[in-house]
């Protein structure tokens, strides 16, 4: 059973900066896009306080491991989507050139100013802890981000199976498959334990199998398999017996297998991420159902797009932007306005800092406008203190009159901005504006030329701005539109952008208060020790005449008289003090307003630091009543910060506010607990216009911590292999942020809004209960009406819950109504969850808002003590009586040549488990196979309940016949593997261990490998009776025809006790050498082996292997290993000797039970052995493709497949 609560949004784990699109948009959002299968991208690479200069390589290295690493990535990509994606163009983006750190990249472009937040993947240069990758990755739907370390530089190893993994979450929207989250209510009351890989227990590996069956194969640093985990052990993924593969996004290691999951080997009940946010679906199924990438699943009609590689351009940014600060002069903004508008500027000027030795400086232009535009100030580089006091006094001189032609001001700011000789792709506008355009040059028809210069335009609106206006100019050329609700808050705003586009630094905390006459006020502001630098700035219509002194955590009082050394500057609108390296702790703030009249004041704190909040909406505008989503991110140096308390104040039309909670829990929107990313919903609107939205973070509870917390740490979890760290932060910390303006339109204030508390609620059956609070947002004057009603899901309404129906009538002034919903006392012992729906409908006077419909969870919170099994059944025959969950004793007779059987059992309760002789096994999974004695075989099939206590014990009783019939050959037992029978695999008592299946190797046009093999010179099958040889291992086996002609025709070498070991598994190696024999291939014993671990290969079969190898009958493993010692499983087997004697594939399914399970590049070959009888399956018409095959079924194939070829001239 699966349940709807675990449809959240999208995956995310980790991103540096922030732009939430609506997944399937987010490509296009963020400037790439796709085409036709083939995917574009945009790609940061980011400077690490020069960390690569660190290790020795250049920085062309890093660009050129970039390039390498998207090469293997589109090559993995390309097979892993049955060659219908591949990456095209990738455009790489990377740091400006400057003095100690990179150098101007030879060949590439101006950045053409491109936004950070429009790019798809951002790579940090890590800081040298792994060999690979560094500390982090991850993705969500706006960006993927990878962390690399010191090794990825300088050739080692490279990240495209990480890429494909992060891509699988950033661009088709998969979640993880790995238990990876932090359990949120639901799962702890459903007891799930989320612990990653395994652990140890006595130096052995205990895995936590996630997905279901799979199992790790451990290596030392060698790359021997070992059973124990020791320093510098590593481990992958390997297939399971069941023929799931793990997923590419299971684990994203170095042997790892690079494919997606379908519904065919998807493991829906693992308690992973995928299976949460996508409701158990496979990855293929979630990737299908986006169409912008044209996947077909397999077992569809599926076209190559072809393969190319991916095509590359290199920008580099300007380190220094060049800015236009354009002001609006019309009348209508005389007074306060104009004040305040020239002091922003001023600011914007002051926060310029000056280059260093080498550096040209930050370019400032002015520009003014009324009914005609003016520039004030050429494009000028800022070298010195005297040139900013410069450009200040031109500012200062500014006088308001006239009319609005804000199209001339676009105008000319941008021809001075082109004129003054910048380089292209690294200026800005800030154009600030009250009023709506009404004479001159119309504003649209300047933005083609704004665009095509790359130059994005940031507009600020006050007053009665033409707010349309504003936010298209910004949306079209790629800027901000911001909307100052209060004139004092144009500083931050102005801040707020010289952060964004030059200086970096960010806010930490911001309050406005209005000051009466001679009121004196003092706040404690704290300064976190990442604080590098420290800007304290106040902002007011007369700022001069407020006095804004600082008290240090050590005591030292900074005013204007004294500064200790830090900068100071007053102007007529700002105050500010500039501290570099202040002192970590509570800094007082104390302002004063000595003057007669109330003065509102508007404080900040902002600075250079490495805890960063960034955030912001999924979207600029909306239509009412679709809810805003409010999404942030919190990290220090790329990592994320988590448990901090993080909240947003939004600011409506009508100057109210409204508080806003984010969350990072995987619910209320949050995609993922424990990441880092907080989200919340916010739609109690009053009114159409801008909404004004900031974001606050900050650690009073000392409870936050650096580093993913989405695992939860288990008391047995000590020793776990690969855990990631998460590092306490000990003391208070704040951030701050305002984000751009969001319009809100088409509001029925007079209707108001009524929905849902929440979209998921829990019914314990315990409590018997659950509450469901329905709101009533907006206006509450009136009388209006919902109705509601509940629906089945996996819960029945009678049976599972008491059905629900009514109507909720709000009166004049009422808020919110709740409806009691009850469950029902049932049989309620085999799944722990089952959820039913709650509707709103039909709204009278009102709108129904977001939520309108609600999941409801009914939680079994008692284990059951159900150990009943529900089928029961052995493979060597029918049992004496219908099977029946109160019966306990079964008889089976079985006749002589009957050497083993399995046991295929049931349970009723899902979380019961089962033994067979002892022997843990999966409900419905056949058991290993058990040997037959002739006489009384019992079998013991114990059942324990999910209480752990009660347990139930079937027997079964075997009784085989002590002689053969008469005139029946000892040697031919009823099952041997005859042509149209079943093979007797092995009757060990273990089920081999799977091992992975290798993939055909890419080319460069991205097709498997050709396997062009010379033609078989087939020996002659002799025409006398074979002549006795004596074999003490194969004399009445059921292979022993096949083992005598494959011996007499020198195909097959015995072991050097004189046996042949029919039944054991064969490895590779031997495989492949008897397969050569049979051809007749011509070896060499002076051969250079091309593979990975050639060192490895045992001397015996190198010169078989490198015939096998240059005829292209076998190909590698994706790390160019072969594995000689790995069993061969039946697909490997199937595909390799029918490629090598030229039969080949036939399309369509095969007619076996497993069908869906075979691997695509094999199932061809399976299936025409199927045809020519060369290949069967087994009693239950499977065939088991991931199963290890022996020495006996691999001899029958061998011998069957060369004596059709000679005697029934087979097609080819």
């Amino acid at each position: 059973m699966k349940s709807r609560f675990f449809k959240v949004l999208v995956s995310s784990i980790l991103a540096l900066v922030m732009l939430i699109m609506p997944l399937g948009n987010c490509l296009a959002a963020s400037g790439g896009s796709v085409s036709g299968g083939i995917i574009n991208l945009n790609v940061i690479v980011m400077d690490d306080t020069n960390s690569s200069i660190k290790y020795g390589q250049t920085h062309e290295d890093v660009v050129k491991a970039v390039k390498d690493s998207f090469k293997e990535a589109s090559s993995y990509l390309y097979n892993a989507t049955k060659q219908q994606n591949r990456f095209g163009k990738i455009t790489i983006y990377v740091p400006a050139a400057k003095p100690g750190g990179w150098p101007e990249i030879a060949g590439a472009l101006p950045m053409n100013n491109f936004d950070p937040e429009k790019s798809d993947v951002y790579i940090r240069p890590g800081n040298g802890a792994s060999a690979n990758v560094a500390g982090f990755m991850g993705a969500e739907d706006a960006h993927m981000y990878i962390g690399i370390g010191q090794a990825f530089s300088q050739g080692a190893k490279s990240m495209g199976k990480t890429l494909i993994h992060e891509f699988g979450h950033y661009g088709y929207g998969l979640g993880d498959e790995y238990c990876d989250y932090k359990s949120n209510i639901i799962d702890k009351l459903l007891g799930r334990n989320y612990q990653v890989f395994g652990k140890k227990e006595n130096n052995k590996i205990v895995w936590n199998k996630c997905e279901e069956s799979v199992t790790f194969a451990v290596y030392d640093s060698a790359g021997n398999t070992i059973l124990e985990v020791q320093n510098g052990s590593s481990y992958s993924p390997v297939y399971n017996s069941n023929g799931r593969p793990a997923s590419i996004m299971w684990v994203q290691h170095d042997n790892s297998i690079v494919d997606f999951c379908d519904s065919s080997n998807h493991n829906s009940s693992a308690p992973n991420n995928q299976n949460r946010i996508h409701n158990g679906k496979s990855c293929w199924e979630v990737m299908a159902a986006k169409s912008q990438f044209g996947l077909t699943a397999p077992g569809g009609a599926i076209t190559s797009i072809g393969y190319q590689e991916p095509d590359f351009e290199v920008r580099q940014a300007n380190r220094w932007n060049d800015i236009e600060l354009v002001i609006d002069r019309s009348g209508s903004m005389s007074g306060n306005s104009i004040t305040l508008a020239k002091g922003a500027a001023k600011m914007y000027i002051d926060l310029t800092e000056l280059p260093q030795s080498g550096d040209s400086g930050d370019g400032i232009g002015v520009v003014s406008f009324s009914s005609q535009s003016k520039v004030e100030q050429n494009l000028k580089k800022i070298t010195t203190a005297a040139d900013k006091s410069s450009i200040k006094s031109i500012i200062n001189k500014i006088t308001a009159s006239g009319s609005t032609n804000i199209g001339g001001a676009l105008d000319s700011a941008l021809n001075d901005l082109v004129s003054s000789g910048y380089k292209q792709g690294t200026g800005a506008i800030i154009l600030l504006s009250d009023g709506e355009h009404n004479t001159g040059t119309d504003p649209t028809s300047v933005i083609p030329a704004i665009k095509a210069q790359g130059v994005p335009v940031y507009t600020i609106g006050i007053g009665n701005v033409d707010k349309n206006l504003m936010n298209q100019i910004a949306e079209q050329t790629g800027g901000e539109f911001y909307y100052a609700s209060s004139v004092s808050d144009i500083n931050l705003i102005y801040k707020t952008i010289k952060n964004k586009l030059s200086i970096f630094d960010r806010l930490a905390k911001f309050f406005k208060k209005v000051f009466n006459s001679l009121e004196k006020s003092s706040e404690i502001i704290y300064v976190d020790s990442t604080m590098e630098r420290a800007r304290f700035t106040i902002s007011s219509i007369d700022a001069k005449k407020i006095a804004f002194s600082l008290k240090s955590p050590d005591g030292k009082i900074y005013s204007s008289e004294n500064t200790y050394g830090a900068e100071y500057i007053s102007e007529d609108t700002y105050t500010m003090y500039t501290i570099d390296n202040p002192v970590p702790g509570a800094w007082e703030v104390i302002i004063e307003n000595p003057s007669d009249a109330k003065a509102e004041v508007v404080f900040d704190l902002s600075g250079k630091t490495s805890i960063a909040l960034q955030g912001n909406t999924d979207y600029s505008s909306y239509t009412y009543p679709s809810p805003v989503k409010v999404t942030s991110l919190l990290h220090k140096e790329g990592k994320p910060i988590c448990n901090a308390n993080v909240s947003a104040k939004v600011t409506r039309p009508d100057n109210s506010e409204s508080a806003l909670s984010l969350h990072d829990d995987g619910l209320m929107g949050d995609e993922m607990p424990g990441d880092g990313v907080y989200t919340g919903y916010f739609s109690d609107f009053k009114g159409d216009g801008q909404y004004q939205i900031s974001i606050t973070a900050n650690n009073e509870n000392k409870t936050a911590v650096v580093g993913e917390s989405f695992i939860d740490i288990l008391p047995d979890s000590t020793g776990k292999i690969v855990l990631p760290q998460s590092e306490p932060i000990d003391q208070d910390f704040s951030r701050t942020m305002m984000l751009p303006s969001i319009s809100i339109s088409g509001t029925s204030i007079e209707k108001g809004l009524i929905q849902l508390a929440s979209d998921c609620l829990i019914l314990d059956e315990k409590t018997k209960n659950v509450t469901a609070s329905v709101y009533r947002l907006g206006s509450n004057v009136g009388t209006v009406s919902v109705d509601y009603s509940t629906s089945d899901d996996t819960a029945v309404a009678g049976v599972d819950y008491e059905a629900a129906k009514g109507t909720l009538t709000f009166a004049s002034g009422e808020t919110v109504k709740n409806i009691e919903i009850k469950s029902l006392k049932d049989k309620f012992d085999t799944e722990r969850i089952k959820t039913f729906n709650l509707n709103l409908s039909n709204p009278v006077n009102s709108i129904l808002g977001v939520p309108s419909s609600a999941q409801i969870n009914i939680l079994r919170t008692t284990l059951s003590n159900n150990a009943d099994l529900s089928g029961l059944s052995v493979s060597c025959g029918a049992l004496d009586k219908e099977f029946s969950n109160d019966v306990y004793e079964y008889n089976v007779s079985v006749p002589y040549n009957v050497d083993s059987t399995t046991v295929t059992s049931s349970v009723y309760n899902d979380y019961s488990t089962v033994t067979v002789n002892g022997m843990n096994v999966l409900s419905g999974e056949p058991s290993a196979s058990i040997n037959l004695k002739p006489g009384l075989n019992k079998i013991s099939v114990a059942v324990k309940a999910e209480d752990g206590i009660t347990e139930k014990v079937y027997s079964i009783n075997i009784n085989k016949s002590n002689s053969p019939p008469a005139n029946t050959p000892t040697n031919t037992p009823t099952n041997t593997p005859s042509s149209g029978t079943s093979y007797n695999y092995n009757t060990s008592t273990s089920t081999p261990t799977a091992t992975s299946t290798p993939t055909p190797t890419a080319t460069a046009t991205g097709t498997s490998t050709a396997t062009p093999t010379p033609t078989p010179s087939v020996t002659q099958e002799p025409t006398s009776k074979v002549p006795q040889i004596s074999i003490p291992d194969a004399k009445g086996h059921w292979s022993e025809p096949y083992i005598l002609e494959l011996k007499q025709k020198g195909i097959l070498d015995m072991y050097e006790d004189g046996t042949v070991r029919p039944d054991i598994q064969i490895t590779r190696a031997e495989a492949v050498k008897i397969l050569i024999k049979s051809l007749n291939i011509k070896t060499n014993k002076n051969v250079n082996l091309k593979f990975s671990d050639s060192k490895k290969i045992p001397d015996w079969v190198k010169e078989y292997l490198a015939a096998a190898q240059e005829n292209k009958i076998i190909v590698g493993f994706e790390d160019g290993s072969f594995r000689p010692d790995n069993k061969m499983t039946r697909s490997e087997a199937a595909t390799m000797i029918l490629k090598a004697f030229k039969l080949e594939e036939s399309a369509g399914k095969t007619n076996f039970a497993d069908d869906n399970v075979l691997p695509y590049w094999a199932k061809g070959f399976i299936k025409k052995g199927s045809e020519l009888g060369i290949i069967n399956g087994y009693e239950n018409n499977l065939f088991m493709p991931q199963r290890a095959i022996t020495r006996a079924e691999l001899f029958k194939i061998v011998s069957k497949t060369m004596k059709d070829l000679q005697s029934k001239n087979i097609t080819k």
